[in-house]
């Protein structure tokens, strides 16, 4: 081999080598901005069926409100009270839309208790009043404001309370169970049908009207009207008989049997690669059925 070979075949050499090393930057990058781009579809995909899983919810409310036999009444046995599960086939991958439906006129409204009423739940006179004062105290001019930004209008959503003194995650944990920030325009009452026993007993009944509620609800029976003569969906069979009673008057107004605002929470995820989508909304069903958003809230 000659001088002039041997220079030719290391110049080659190097040239594969370089082109070598080329090939597998190129590959590299092509992975990973393959990968990306998967990333960003499944992320849009997962996005698209978070929030189609809100007007589904919100289509499946608007039925239940057309249905003869259920329309005057909101119970826990209905089929929009449990949660459901979608299974979706895209083009490039397979995804779920897991939709959950609440009753938001199963909780107080947060708007409207007092301090008395806020301390049982809270667990904390300070925190009570501190939520009372967030709501209703306004920042006068020439006045000393309050040591923290008080809102001075109603409660619009929950993490606003999280900014206030002495709000602990128990605090605010307990709050989300059982109350709602309702808007002012909407004429709220208790669901007696799917409140929690401590809303219940925050609302104004005691352990013994509970009880009777209790029994029937573990017969898969909910009362269809509280005013006047009390009804079952079987009509006046098994209504609890402290609804008779003149000390249940007194407070009747606060409670009501059928819901017109509802939590819904829907996520969306895909499989490959694995992405999720949550949106919260509240929506509210007017008396003929049509459906609102309220707010909504996706991340």
């Amino acid at each position: 081999m000659t001088k002039v070979e041997g220079s030719l075949l290391v110049i080659t050499l190097w040239l594969v080598t370089i082109l070598s090393v080329l090939a597998i930057a190129i590959g590299r990058y092509l992975s990973v901005e393959i990968r990306v781009t998967k990333y960003h579809l499944a992320h849009d995909q997962a996005k698209a069926m978070a929030r189609s899983g809100i007007y589904m919810a919100a289509e499946q409310l608007r039925q239940d409100a057309t249905q003869e036999e259920t329309k005057r009444a909101d119970w826990l046995g209905e089929s929009w009270a449990t949660p459901s599960s979608v299974a979706l086939e895209g083009r490039s991958s397979e995804g779920r839309i897991t939709i959950e439906i609440v009753d938001a006129e199963r909780k107080l409204n947060l708007n409207a208790l007092d301090a008395a009423q806020l301390q049982p739940l809270v667990g904390s006179a300070d925190a009570a009043a501190a939520i009372v004062a967030y709501r209703t105290v306004r920042e006068v001019p020439g006045e000393q404001p309050p040591f923290y930004a008080a809102k001075g209008a109603p409660i619009s959503v929950m993490e606003e309370l999280l900014e206030l003194p002495r709000m602990t995650p128990d605090i605010f944990e307990a709050l989300q169970r059982a109350a709602f920030p309702f808007p002012p325009s909407v004429p709220v009452k208790v669901n007696i049908n799917t409140a929690d026993e401590d809303v219940l007993q925050a609302a104004g009944l005691d352990s013994a009207q509970i009880a009777q509620l209790r029994i029937l609800r573990q017969g898969s029976h909910y009362l269809v009207q509280i005013g006047g003569m009390p009804q079952t969906e079987l009509g006046d069979a098994q209504v609890p008989p402290f609804l008779t009673e003149p000390a249940f008057a007194a407070i009747a107004d606060r409670f009501g049997v059928a819901s017109s605002v509802f939590a819904v929470t829907s996520v969306g995820r895909v499989d490959a690669p694995r992405v999720s989508y949550h949106v919260e909304a509240v929506v509210q069903r007017a008396a003929d059925a049509r459906m609102t958003i309220v707010s909504w809230k996706e991340w």
